[in-house]
């Protein structure tokens, strides 16, 4: 973050039509972490679209970095503005590149997005099919992070398809882990905490079963643990929910 003036004059340089544009969008993915961290979402839209939007061709060892874009652009619109038709274009732009390219992590991150960007917008039997198809991704022998995701991913479709019993078991299955592991839409560090997220779908959950005592139980462990971890958007997300 000292260097974010140098970071600007370079992009403002490389996103010239004189400069090297292939060198933009390379260094604006790479810069994403700063973006996030410092809570610039605006100005990394600005960068970010400026640079795809030119069009540029670039190399197939450059890929990995549009695809990385696109998903970054997807989470910046998913934060700022909801689910709005360009997060979800973003997402979907993602996941064809990265089907093409063969990059199973990038395409379970845009997968996630795309799950995303239906529970904004209320197609919810949308995003229980993302989740089966996550879950079939990953295969039958996924790594701590994907079987988090897939169970988080499992855990909402479930619950807003009106399955109740079937979204608390994945939310206990993640609690009960109880590691350290996030899951795979978490690259830029603006995901919610699986656990608090888990904790606070119980508690939404037995509330709707008409269980207060319990849910407010839940509710209030989540809110604890995201306090603790100084997280604000694990907070956001007990608080929404």
């Amino acid at each position: 973050s000292p260097l974010l003036d140098d970071l600007r004059a370079a992009l403002r340089w490389a996103s010239d039509p004189s400069g090297d544009l292939a060198l933009a969008e390379a260094l604006t993915a790479a810069s994403v972490p700063v973006w996030f961290s410092l809570s610039l979402l605006g100005e990394f839209l600005q960068h970010a679209e400026r640079t795809l939007g030119q069009g540029v061709d670039v190399a197939s060892a450059r890929q990995r970095d549009r695809i990385r874009l696109c998903i970054a652009v997807g989470l910046a619109r998913w934060h700022t503005a909801g689910g709005t038709p360009q997060m979800q274009a973003a997402f979907a732009q993602a996941a064809q590149l990265a089907t093409e390219h063969g990059d199973l992590a990038h395409q379970l991150r845009a997968v996630w997005g795309m799950a995303l960007a239906c529970n904004a917008n209320a197609d919810y039997p949308g995003s229980h099919r993302l989740a089966l198809r996550f879950s079939e991704l990953i295969g039958p022998a996924p790594s701590e992070p994907m079987t988090v995701g897939r169970s988080l991913m499992m855990m909402l479709g479930e619950h807003l398809t009106g399955h109740h019993g079937r979204a608390m078991a994945e939310a206990q299955a993640v609690i009960a882990r109880r590691t350290s592991a996030t899951f795979v839409g978490a690259s830029t560090g603006t995901q919610f905490d699986p656990r608090v997220a888990s904790m606070a779908m119980l508690a939404r959950t037995h509330w709707m079963l008409g269980r207060a005592a319990t849910a407010r139980q839940y509710a209030d462990e989540a809110l604890d643990q995201a306090l603790a971890l100084d997280h604000a958007v694990s907070l956001c997300f007990v608080v929404a929910l």
